[in-house]
């Protein structure tokens, strides 16, 4: 009801009396005009319904308004479910906020809120690693922030939403391994930020850039990105903890790949005492995981394990399957540098099955890869050719050349030994 008020107002209509609803007044301002008799039975008996009279009209049509456009819904549900579910989802209640997003989705609702709600929507997907039905509501979403109606008298909030969307599809692509898409749409998302000042949002955006670039196996301007987002994350202070750890660990991931352990370590370190500050599950484990990455190099496996059993706990109890696969992978890890090979064939592909289910193209890839490898080492070289080809395929399609000329050189390798 208040949204119709807003709308009023910035269109400078000035309200003709008080209005009553319940315990609640609704005080008008300025000159009062004098109001046709018809004029003034119609908002009587349709706008200004009794308290009863309200209560039953919500109770059958879900009591809608349409003013210049814009529709707008008084359904407490709907305004319940929008305040509820990100708070099971800070609670890493996702199935517990799927449920009401399913009861939610079919009721009648303004286009505003059905705006807010497909970003909530595709978050709690998202998180749950479904996400083809996250990109789905991220689309809706992006489509609504599209309506000239909704830009006229929600011009910040449309702005905002289409930053989020963008962003979020952009995320979804990367994840799926179409990282021409995914680049489109960040720079979209990037663009916007930078349009309109935000430097949080710039931030998030090249912080997503920097993870494309490092699957594409470009590294140097992935390193760049993520010191400049650490940089921008740093000015803010206490506002971007998160998002400072989190581009501690992508900076401490780069430096175990460039064989630069020690600086790795210190800096996973770090971020996990920032996630822990902050009371972050998901960072924290991401942090443990990559920890027990660095013992494992070190040759320390009983503490690698360690580590990774942290983390596995942590992944499962907050249903990230997307950490959970990672962590098995790792734990496969071990168990092949101890030669222990039928346990770490056995962990390869647990989660390979987990990264298949979610559509994760470049897990997948990896644990083909890794399971390749267990194969050649037990001389099954046909087996070994197979998993190596279905990561190369996969890896063209991520454009990570690097990783392509290598598995191209095992693959001929291979062929030569089996003429």
């Amino acid at each position: 009801f208040l949204e119709v008020y807003d709308i009023l107002e910035y269109y400078k209509v000035r309200l003709y009396r008080e209005i009553e609803i319940g315990d609640i007044y609704y005080p008008s301002s300025g000159s009062l005009e004098p109001v046709p008799p018809d004029l003034l039975k119609y908002i009587n008996i349709t706008i200004t319904q009794t308290d009863s009279n309200f209560k039953e009209l919500f109770h059958k049509t879900g009591a809608t308004s349409d003013v210049n456009g814009v529709l707008y819904s008084d359904n407490k549900k709907i305004v319940e479910a929008l305040t509820k579910i990100p708070k099971l989802m800070k609670k890493y209640k996702y199935k517990e906020a799927v449920k009401i997003i399913e009861d939610t989705y079919l009721l009648t609702m303004s286009s505003k809120d059905r705006m807010i709600f497909s970003g909530i929507a595709g978050n709690c997907y998202y998180f749950l690693n479904d996400f083809e039905k996250a990109k789905s509501y991220y689309m809706d979403q992006l489509k609504l922030t599209e309506r000239a109606d909704l830009k006229k008298v929600y011009l910040l909030d449309t702005i905002f939403n289409r930053f989020t969307s963008l962003g979020n599809i952009g995320n979804v692509y990367r994840i799926q391994g179409k990282l021409s898409e995914a680049f489109k749409f960040l720079k979209q998302a990037l663009e916007i930020s930078r349009e309109i000042n935000d430097r949080r949002g710039e931030a998030s955006a090249l912080y997503s850039i920097g993870n494309v670039y490092e699957m594409q196996g470009k590294l140097s301007e992935a390193f760049i990105v993520f010191t400049n987002v650490l940089g921008m994350c740093i000015q803010r202070k206490n506002d971007a903890k998160k998002e400072e750890a989190n581009a501690l660990v992508s900076i401490g991931i780069l430096y175990g790949k460039t064989n630069k352990p020690l600086e790795a370590f210190k800096i996973f370190k770090q971020a996990l005492g920032i996630y822990r500050e902050i009371n972050d599950k998901q960072g924290e484990a991401s942090a443990l995981d990559n920890m027990g990455i660095i013992y494992r190099k070190r040759n320390e496996q009983s503490k690698a394990l360690e580590h990774f059993k942290q983390a596995l706990k942590i992944h499962n109890d907050i249903y990230n399957k997307k950490g959970e696969a990672h962590v098995l992978g790792n734990m496969g890890n071990v168990y092949w540098t101890q030669n222990k090979l039928t346990e770490a064939l056995k962990f390869f592909k647990q989660a390979l099955g987990i990264y298949r289910e979610i559509n994760d193209k470049q897990g997948e890839a990896i644990t083909l890869s890794n399971i390749g490898n267990i194969c050649r080492i037990q001389e099954k070289l046909t087996e070994a050719l197979d998993y190596y080809k279905e990561a190369l395929i996969i890896y063209k399609t991520l454009e990570n050349y690097t990783q392509i000329k290598k598995i191209n050189k095992i693959i001929k390798i291979l062929k030569s030994k089996s003429l």
